[in-house]
Formats: C-alpha cells, sequence, structure tokens
C-alpha cells in the first residue's frame, strides 16, 4: 500500500511554533500539537544531546549571531535545528505512523538567509531536503492561505491587520491580473507607533476605537480592498469591533487566528504541486525568471525546469547529470515573467570534445547567490572507471 502524503506548516517562534497539517485531498489545514487533548502551542525548545539540559531561547540567539553555550561546549546552530525538528516532527508521526511528509514549509518571524541556511541544513540531517522544504516570510505565508480562499474574497486585493506580541503589522497583497500568469506582492508597514495609545488606561474604548479605525483606513487609503483580516491576541478581549462594524459595511471583514501556519500548510501543498503557478509571489528574495535547459530523453526533445520564478534564490540549490551525445555545449534558457525577456547563456565544453559522445558524464549545479544572480558549475565526471575525469570545470555567472 502506498503511504498516504502529508503537506506540513510550521510558524516558529522564539518560545512558541505551532504547526498545522492537511492530508492528501484535504481542505483545511489541521493544527496539532502534543497529548491527547493537544495543546496547539509547542515549546519552541530542544533537550541538548550529551546534555542533562534542555535548551530555550535558541532561535533568537542564533538569529542575532550570539554563541550558544552547552557545559562549557559552542553548540552548532546546525545541530540544534536539527534535534528541534526531530523533536517538533516527531508530534505529526505520532499521530500518523503510516504516512510521509511530501512537502514542509516554515514561516518565522526572524528573517535573514543565513538563519535560514541553518535551519536548511537542520531538515536535510532529518532527511527534509530542499526539494521537499521551503523557508518563507510571514507576508509570503499570508499571501497563501488569502489565496486558499474563494476567490471572491481577494479578487482585487486583501489586507492582514496584525496586532500579536506587542506589534502591529499591516499586510496588503496586490493582486496584478494583467500579467500571465498573474503576479502577487504585498506592502508591508509597521504600526507600533500607536500601541501606546490603544495601551493607555486613560484612553477610553470610544477612544481607541476612533484611532484603530483611522489606522486602518489610513493604511487602506487609496487601495480596492475586497478583504481585511484581523488576527492577533490584542482583538481577544473585543479591541476594535465597533471599527471592524463600521468597515465591514463594504468589505469583508475576518477575524481569524493562526493565520500564519495555516498558509505554511496550503503553502507546503501547492510546492508540492506539479501544476504550473497560477499566480507568480514577488518580493526582494525571489527569482523573476524561469529558468530552464533542454535534454534529449524518453526518444525526444524536452524541457526541464531547473528553477521556477517566484521562490526564494536561496530555495534553489539543483544538481544533476546529463551524458552528452555529440552536442558540445550547455545551453540554459532564464526567462524574466515581469519583461519576457530571455537571457541565452551557452557553456562551451571546450577541452574535452573526443568525449562528447556518450563516453562522459557532464555534472551541473545551478545555484543563485541573489534574486537576480545565478551561477552554473559544470563539471566533468568522466564515465566511471573505464574513462577518468578530466576534472575540468566551467563556471559561469548570469545577472538577469
Amino acid at each position: 500500500m502506498s503511504q498516504r502524503k502529508l503537506y506540513v506548516g510550521l510558524d516558529i517562534y522564539n518560545d512558541i511554533t505551532y504547526m498545522s497539517v492537511m492530508r492528501d485531498g484535504a481542505e483545511q489545514p489541521e493544527l496539532i500539537g502534543f497529548g491527547k487533548n493537544a495543546d496547539i502551542r509547542i515549546p519552541t525548545l530542544v533537550n541538548v544531546p550529551g546534555a542533562n539540559e534542555v535548551l530555550e531561547g535558541f532561535m533568537g540567539k542564533v538569529f542575532r549571531g550570539e554563541d550558544i553555550i552547552v557545559n562549557d561546549k559552542k553548540i552548532d546552530p546546525t545541530h540544534i535545528f536539527m534535534s528541534f525538528f526531530s523533536r517538533t516532527l516527531t508530534i505529526l508521526r505520532k499521530k500518523y505512523p503510516s504516512e510521509t511528509i511530501a512537502s514542509l514549509v516554515v514561516t518565522t518571524e526572524f528573517d535573514d538567509y543565513k538563519y535560514y541556511e541553518y535551519m536548511y541544513a537542520g531538515l536535510e540531517r532529518i532527511g527534509i531536503k530542499k526539494d521537499r522544504a521551503m523557508i518563507v516570510r510571514h507576508a509570503q505565508a499570508f499571501v497563501q492561505y488569502a489565496t486558499a480562499q474563494d476567490r471572491k474574497y481577494w479578487v482585487n486585493s486583501a489586507s492582514l491587520v496584525d496586532y500579536s506580541r506587542g506589534h502591529i503589522h499591516y499586510y496588503n497583497m496586490k493582486v496584478d491580473t494583467f500579467r500571465h500568469p498573474s503576479t502577487l506582492s504585498v506592502e508591508d508597514k509597521n504600526y507600533d507607533e500607536f500601541i501606546p495609545m490603544f495601551e493607555n488606561e486613560s484612553t477610553s474604548d470610544e477612544e481607541k476605537n476612533s484611532i484603530f479605525l483611522n489606522m486602518v483606513n489610513g493604511a487602506i487609503h487609496g487601495k480596492i480592498i475586497t478583504s481585511i483580516y484581523m488576527q492577533g491576541d490584542a482583538f481577544a478581549d473585543g479591541f476594535g469591533e465597533e471599527a471592524m462594524k463600521e468597515m465591514a459595511l463594504n468589505k469583508h471583514i475576518f477575524k481569524e487566528e493562526l493565520i500564519y501556519v495555516k498558509g505554511a500548510c496550503y503553502g507546503a501543498r501547492a510546492f508540492s504541486s506539479e501544476e504550473d503557478n497560477k499566480f507568480i509571489y514577488i518580493d526582494d528574495n525571489m527569482i523573476l525568471a524561469n529558468v530552464t535547459t533542454k535534454v534529449y530523453t524518453d526518444a525526444e526533445e524536452q524541457t526541464i525546469v531547473l528553477a521556477k520564478a517566484g521562490i526564494p534564490w536561496y530555495q534553489v540549490d539543483l544538481d544533476f547529470d546529463v551524458i552528452p551525445d555529440g552536442d558540445d555545449k550547455l545551453e540554459i534558457d532564464f526567462k524574466n515573467v515581469l519583461t519576457n525577456q530571455d537571457i541565452y547563456k551557452v557553456i562551451q565544453l571546450d577541452g574535452i570534445k573526443k568525449r562528447l559522445d556518450k563516453e562522459t558524464r557532464i555534472n551541473v549545479s545551478v545555484k543563485f547567490v541573489k534574486k537576480d544572480r545565478c551561477i552554473i558549475t559544470v563539471r566533468d565526471k568522466g564515465f566511471g572507471d573505464f574513462i577518468p575525469s578530466s576534472y575540468r570545470i566551467w563556471e559561469e555567472v548570469v545577472d538577469i
């Protein structure tokens, strides 16, 4: 019997982690945690291997570049993340012992690609490589959540007001349907300067409501907004409800919780899909070109996708082998989805022409070092024990 697939989302904070999962065919994410009556708030901690110590607060330390010291020994952050992911995903294995993770999307309050590399390395150590894992910002997790809802709720655009953990973030998802495929981008603003007024005991509820309404109206001024989502512990005691009622006269207003972890789960399902993207998400981490090459396989020429536009540049880490059939060059096409401009890069395999007729194996590596710069590395691997490698390496840097 084939294993059923799981799509998993994680939203990780310095103290608490949330996890959601969808099985194949499910329509909505399920929040899961520890035990029978599972508390969905999973503590962000690890039991340090070889030491009788529980480590907390490590996320912030790694993000700030601080050393993690246990028993006077410096601990590799990759090892810490490996232990954390292993412990957290054990919850999943206990609930779904015969099912496998098809894809995992992590979102977090911390935003730094070097920090993400530690997380990727930790996931790889437990067997989840980049072909099954992606790390995204909260803004992108919101987009995945919003676009998973009925189109009528985001046909023009959708906004999120997140008032939680002592901060106010406003996200506005902008949809450009004039492009094909359509593009999605997010405006991200911080409104922490309003918090002292909201938390001042001398400010009446009526005044707070008026200030909140003016804040949101200022954020959405000049925009055609279909829906506004309100998320955060600050709304739990009724804060902002009168303003929401007033805004609901011409917009859809939703009070929702844990949007990011649910969005990560929807994103995991989309990430795992082999269908072409209906939308391309754009921010300052996303590559803007589809990267392809043509190979001859199964008796016909086929186009192989090496990287898709709309994924983080640090996500691209592709490595594959080809056997040349007389060709003395490798051609790679970069097609910018915004400008439709094509950049063709031709790498001449000079120096080994006598062995290019099925007598050598060529390794191709495709990586990005930033969203608009790709490095292609080609290596001659020879042909097993019969034909040794020439150890030649060809490298090209492509600016998109």
